[in-house]
């Protein structure tokens, strides 16, 4: 088989699985999601096959301008396909208080250590945070308390930047205690792409990975859960 350029120029990087798995079987966050058996050979049907009910915004999602009310922009179907892949910068900001935020300072701090952040990046924020994804409370299917997120700031600093995407392993890029989400309706209202709920962060270098987050192409779609991935160089 004669291997395309593209082939070739992966070959040393691996596929980093950036994405929670959709998962009815578990309490809380989860049950954005459930899956209902449709089609099993005991039901004298000749397939497998099932029924799925996702809500658009259910685990490793992105948002589309039109997610937050009073924001205009395009649906998720209409967003141009680069907007969701590209060379990707990590920022490490773990360690934070509930609800804490992060500040234009730690995004120059890192500049200043790993270079400055260019037009058409992708950057994610690595809380390592216990979210409600991982720590699930029965009681509390929709909401999330004491996430940590972005100060309005930061986000417009990122917007200033023209990055193209902005991600993180919380579920929200707000602080859970901030319900007047700042930071989404700053990247929204600029169409800075908006990647929630991630995973496994901390396998991605502060630089050089290549990020594939691509949306299901659904009409007038607020978001879309996303199999979210990242090439990484192997060790």
């Amino acid at each position: 088989m004669k291997f395309s350029s593209i082939s070739k120029a992966i070959e040393g990087y691996e596929l980093v699985d950036l994405s929670h798995a959709l998962d009815d079987t578990k309490p809380g966050a989860h049950k954005r999601y459930s899956r209902i058996t449709w089609m099993t050979p005991d039901m004298n049907d000749g397939f497998n096959a099932a029924m799925l009910f996702v809500f658009e915004h259910a685990g490793t999602h992105v948002d589309a301008p039109i997610h937050l009310a009073g924001v205009e922009g395009p649906t998720v179907e209409k967003i141009p396909l680069d907007k969701w892949v590209g060379d990707c910068l990590v920022l490490d900001v773990r360690g934070k208080k509930a609800n804490e935020l992060v500040s234009v300072k730690e995004i120059k701090d890192w500049e200043a250590e790993h270079g400055a952040i260019e037009e058409g990046a992708l950057v994610l924020f690595n809380f390592g945070w216990p979210s409600g994804w991982n720590d699930l409370d029965p009681k509390d299917k929709f909401s999330y308390k004491g996430d940590p997120g972005l100060s309005k700031k930061t986000a417009q600093y990122l917007v200033d930047r023209k990055v193209k995407l902005v991600g993180a392993d919380v579920p929200n890029l707000d602080a859970s205690s901030d319900k007047s989400s700042p930071a989404h309706r700053t990247l929204l209202d600029a169409h800075v792409a908006v990647l929630e709920t991630m995973t496994n962060l901390e396998r991605l270098p502060s630089r050089g990975s290549f990020l594939i987050a691509l949306p299901l192409k659904i009409i007038d779609g607020s978001g879309s859960p996303v199999r979210a991935v990242a090439y990484v160089q192997r060790m």
